[in-house]
């Protein structure tokens, strides 16, 4: 009689934990080991070559976006837009004084020019003739015939040129030559807005809302330095909000959805859960899982490639964090676990196995 009762009672005891088992939910938890990282990551670049002169902000500075970070030297870029502004002048002036072409006033005096060189002309004409006719008396030399020789023909030599003169400017400006100055005064004005806009550019201003991070030790190095355009100087980072990533492995990403609830603890703060929600689920892996393939590229369906180990493939699993206290930092490591729903006890305890079955498995018939 009591071997039965005791047997009754070990079917009822295992009724029980079977109806447990089966009937019971508990909470299923995914796991993964996490990174911690700036909610925006923001880089303050130079917009142009130069050395720089001053350094605004420090390691920790809250600043906002536009606040000025650093300003660059712009000696260089004064001196070069003072030199163009004069060329522009001179060559504006030079091209207004084509455009307009001759005055009266310049033309009345290479009248007036000519005039004189006709009369020098006509002089040096006579007195070459009466030259002549002493010359052929044998009245004077032959140095003096051949010196008043040379004075006619110097006399003819500046009527000519005056001659020329008065012509080109009757004619006006040549359009080549009008065109050719137009061409560098075009060349000087875009000169000189570049510089301008260089000018602009030495002050250079955060592009977004955040703490510096970059280290004081490198911030205050980089004084006095030259930076290309482009060159990095500092980093800004968005840290009342971070996002973390939690590494989850393939064979429990599939209860990860959108939503859900995420505990983040971290080796910094081991005695605090942060919480937050699944943001964003990676659309590829981290880590390989080749399978080995023969030489026609075949995939060898082995024991052994069911044995290879997929633990070190995982994906990402994004969510934000309030950091608005400032405890988390950028690169702090720890473990999350993601809230995926309840499942039934016995669900829970054989769900690695059921898909061990289901895949490994699977491929040996």
């Amino acid at each position: 009689m009591l071997r039965k009762s005791s047997r009754v009672l070990k079917l009822s005891a295992a009724a029980v934990v079977l109806l447990l088992l089966l009937a019971v939910p508990l909470e299923l938890r995914v796991s993964g080991s996490i990174q911690v990282l700036p909610y925006h990551n923001a880089d303050v670049r130079a917009e142009i070559d130069g050395t720089i002169e001053e350094i605004y902000v420090d390691e920790g500075q809250r600043v906002s976006k536009g606040d000025l970070i650093a300003r660059l030297s712009d000696r260089e870029y004064r001196t070069d837009l003072e030199k163009t502004a004069a060329e522009i002048q001179q060559v504006r002036a030079k091209f207004d004084q084509l455009a307009a072409g001759p005055i009266p006033e310049e033309i009345d005096v290479a009248r007036s020019a000519v005039s004189t060189a006709q009369d020098r002309f006509m002089f040096a004409q006579a007195k070459q003739f009466r030259m002549n006719q002493l010359f052929k008396q044998q009245l004077v030399s032959q140095n003096d015939f051949d010196a008043m020789r040379e004075l006619e023909v110097t006399a003819q030599n500046e009527l000519a040129e005056v001659n020329s003169k008065l012509r080109v400017l009757l004619k006006g400006s040549r359009p080549e030559e009008i065109q050719a100055v137009r061409a560098d005064l075009t060349r000087l004005v875009a000169q000189q807005r570049y510089l301008e806009g260089q000018l602009e550019r030495v002050d250079v201003f955060s592009p977004a809302t955040g703490v510096v991070t970059t280290p004081s030790r490198q911030l205050s190095a980089m004084l006095r330095q030259t930076v290309a355009n482009g060159g990095l100087i500092a980093k800004v980072h968005e840290l009342d909000t971070v996002a973390v990533e939690a590494a989850i492995s393939e064979k429990e990403i599939a209860d990860v959805s959108i939503g859900q609830t995420v505990g983040i603890k971290t080796r910094a703060y081991p005695d605090r859960v942060f919480y937050g929600k699944v943001k964003a689920i990676a659309v590829t892996t981290q880590g390989s899982t080749a399978a080995s393939s023969d030489s026609s590229g075949t995939a060898a369906s082995t024991s052994a490639s069911a044995g290879v180990d997929r633990a070190a493939t995982a994906i990402r699993v994004t969510t934000e964090i309030d950091n608005s206290a400032g405890l988390l930092k950028p690169g702090m490591t720890g473990m999350a676990k993601i809230d995926c729903g309840e499942q039934r006890i016995f669900e829970l305890v054989t769900r690695r196995l059921s898909r061990t079955f289901r895949v490994e498995f699977w491929s040996w018939w």
